[in-house]
């Protein structure tokens, strides 16, 4: 069922990996890597409080992973939680670092969004638009 959820996700269904995911979690709610995918589903329909709740209870499940922070970080900005914004592209960096080779692209998302957030600390148009943009290749780059 995993497989198909990630299948739905990666052919652009969301809302239907998100009906999966959301199965799984129920049959086994300890499992992160259900609620970070799911938070990607939701992340991808524009549902970043949804996305937000699924990413941090990853986390809380033990997730530490560079990735759901920059997620994270993505739904603060689009909430207008900046100040949580920044501390969550700051715990991205910090994870990125142990892993320079795969984090260097993330570490470059991550940078720019922090840069941004620390300059502006109210929403604002080129913030979100940046967010928008970053969340356009969200989709295709990551898969459930």
């Amino acid at each position: 069922m995993q497989a198909l959820a990630a299948r739905y996700y990666r052919h652009g269904m969301p809302a239907q990996a998100a009906q999966l995911y959301a199965f799984l979690i129920r049959h086994e709610p300890t499992v992160a890597q259900h609620y970070l995918a799911l938070g990607k589903a939701e992340h991808a329909q524009g549902w970043h409080e949804q996305a937000l709740q699924s990413y941090s209870r990853a986390v809380r499940l033990g997730l530490a992973d560079a990735d759901v922070h920059l997620y994270i970080g993505q739904c603060l900005i689009f909430l207008g939680r900046l100040a949580l914004a920044e501390q969550a592209l700051l715990a991205c960096l910090r994870l990125s670092a142990s892993v320079p080779l795969a984090g260097s692209s993330l570490s470059d998302r991550a940078r720019r969004l922090l840069a941004r957030v620390q300059s502006q600390h109210q929403p604002g148009a080129n913030l979100q638009q940046s967010s928008a943009s970053d969340d356009e290749t969200f989709a295709s780059r990551t898969s459930a």
